[in-house]
């Protein structure tokens, strides 16, 4: 009889404990400054509990891809030859990000979250280059080379703007639209 009382104690606990939590899953397009990783796509899952009743703290795992290839036009200073880089990325980009988001907008159906977001992120480069070489003479020369190196981890430092509209198809599956910039 008390293995029945405190079972059902820590399943009351744990019940009590999973309320007001929530799994995402989400779809990522970026746009970036840096062309390894420009108009990128991705995926990700998270995790938001609430802590108090207009605090929620987050926790996601997002992966985001670039193949859209590129070019590089530079001349280096010693010399007028112009180099012109065709670039062909695999980029991948790897982040574990944290946040702490303020619920300010609570109607019925719709909710608006505000709050910093702190991130760690992993670079994994890998991209082939075509490379020709235009001299002042009009003389062309080509190569082919290619390189993949990880970038050392590094932080970030961001903002969260979410906006959610609760109990679009069922009880308790809502939809939502963000906004992440980041510095990193």
């Amino acid at each position: 009889m008390m293995k029945r009382a405190i079972i059902g104690i820590l399943i009351l606990n744990f019940s009590y404990v999973l309320f007001g939590q929530e799994i995402e899953v989400k779809g990522i397009y970026a746009a970036n400054s840096l062309k390894k990783f420009q108009n990128s796509f991705g995926c990700g899952i998270g995790y938001n509990g609430f802590v108090k009743p207009k605090t929620r703290i987050g926790f996601s795992l997002e992966y985001l891809y670039n193949y859209i290839p590129y070019e590089n036009r530079y001349t280096p200073d010693a010399d007028t030859t112009i180099t012109i880089d065709k670039v062909r990325p695999n980029n991948h980009k790897i982040a574990v990000k944290f946040s702490c988001s303020f619920r300010i907008l609570n109607k019925s159906k719709s909710l608006l979250f505000i709050g910093p977001e702190f991130g760690l992120i992993l670079f994994i480069i890998n991209e082939k280059f075509e490379q020709a070489k235009v001299t002042p003479a009009g003389l062309i020369s080509y190569g082919y080379q290619g390189s993949h190196y990880f970038v050392k981890p590094t932080t970030s430092l961001g903002f969260l703007l979410e906006y959610e509209l609760t109990e679009i198809i069922a009880h308790k599956i809502s939809v939502s639209v963000s906004v992440h910039p980041e510095l990193s």
